[in-house]
């Protein structure tokens, strides 16, 4: 076994959480939990099974990992979510890694919706890259859709899988694309980027057009059509938001 540490970002996660730290004690005696508040039986569950746990104020998700970074034993860090596990091929070849410093280590990512397991569309060709070295790498600080700065370093596909449990109902994922859209305005609207009427009106479409038929998402059924619609939508409010911050921006320096 490796010398690794694992991150587990968690808020009301007693649903997923012993799942999620039962699958990486196949790679690490470390394990952390960074919580932002959780109010169920989550942080119980998570010492029960010996994780060392961190009280944080949220302020996104990339921050929140490199929090969890500054606090771990080892270098090298594994970030997990809360509703997701490691498959015992991948955790098999993450601990015969020879590890180096200036790589990230990825692997294919399975979601569901439910029960069903999503093979197309957005979600069905997914790679998510989680596991390098503190001393050559951190998370952006991204509210959401955070990703390490690697683009200097090596990215090496490992074999085996994450299962990623993305929601229990196609109703808790458009909650979910609800706040997602708010995160995002946001941060465009930080960015100074601008919104016309292609982006409010042609991009919706065009996304929902690209999952459901050029990804192939019609092939998962009903549940394909339930996501390719709940990101039609999110991405719609996404500019839409986006567009009031800038009028009322506009507004404010008149």
């Amino acid at each position: 076994m490796n010398k690794i540490s694992v991150i587990i970002l968690t808020k009301n996660s007693a649903a997923t959480i012993e799942r999620a730290i039962m699958s990486v004690r196949q790679i690490s005696n470390d394990i952390l939990v960074i919580d932002s508040g959780s109010e169920d039986e989550t942080l119980t569950i998570a010492s029960k099974l010996n994780a060392r746990i961190f009280h944080i104020t949220w302020q996104g998700y990339g921050a929140a990992r490199n929090i969890g970074a500054k606090e771990a034993l080892f270098d090298y860090i594994f970030c997990l979510d809360s509703d997701e596990e490691i498959s015992q091929e991948l955790a098999q070849s993450i601990n015969n890694l020879n590890l180096v410093p200036h790589a990230v280590y990825g692997c294919k990512r399975i979601n569901f919706l439910g029960r069903k397991k999503i093979l197309y569309g957005e979600w069905g060709n997914d790679y998510v890259f989680r596991l390098y070295n503190r001393n050559s790498t951190s998370w952006n600080l991204n509210l959401v859709h955070e990703t390490l700065d690697a683009n200097h370093l090596k990215k090496i596909k490992l074999q085996g899988v994450m299962l990623h449990y993305t929601t229990p109902d196609i109703e808790t994922f458009s909650k979910k694309l609800e706040q997602y859209a708010n995160l995002n305005a946001r941060h465009y609207f930080d960015q100074k980027k601008k919104v016309g009427f292609i982006k409010r009106h042609l991009s919706p479409a065009f996304n929902f057009f690209n999952n459901f038929i050029i990804k192939l998402g019609f092939l998962d059924g009903k549940e394909g059509w339930q996501i390719a619609k709940a990101n039609y939508h999110y991405t719609r409010e996404k500019y839409l938001q986006l567009k009031r911050l800038q009028d009322k921006s506009a507004t404010t320096k008149k």
